[in-house]
């Protein structure tokens, strides 16, 4: 959630990293907070990582408008100059969050169900 002290953040140059359900209603177009957040950051502060473009690319295959998601998420990724690489460190610091989560009663589950984008 971008509240203002990430607003803050924002001005003094740090990046946000959207994660793949910030995405899907940034491209349904059904957060207007959302929405309104973003149009105000720099676009080379809002980055991706690459297990998030994947996840899209899942959702699309899966859906009956592949060709049509497929191009939506083509013209969406254009905006970002970088994907973050989703490495042996990513996968590292990930789960030692789940792990956390999980101990404070709040899992995120091994498997989830990925909504369509449209």
């Amino acid at each position: 959630m971008i509240n203002q002290q990430n607003m803050n953040n924002a001005k003094n140059g740090h990046s946000f990293l959207l994660d793949t359900n910030a995405c899907i209603k940034y491209l349904k177009g059904d957060n207007l907070l959302l929405l309104q957040k973003l149009s105000v950051l720099p676009k080379g502060q809002i980055v991706l990582c690459d297990i998030v473009k994947f996840e899209l690319y899942y959702g699309a295959y899966k859906s009956t408008k592949t060709d049509k998601n497929l191009v939506t998420l083509d013209n969406f990724f254009s905006n970002f100059s970088k994907s973050l690489p989703f490495d042996d460190k990513a996968i590292v610091k990930a789960a030692q969050v789940r792990a956390e989560l999980a101990k404070k009663g709040l899992p995120i589950g091994p498997t989830y169900k990925l909504p369509l984008l449209l």
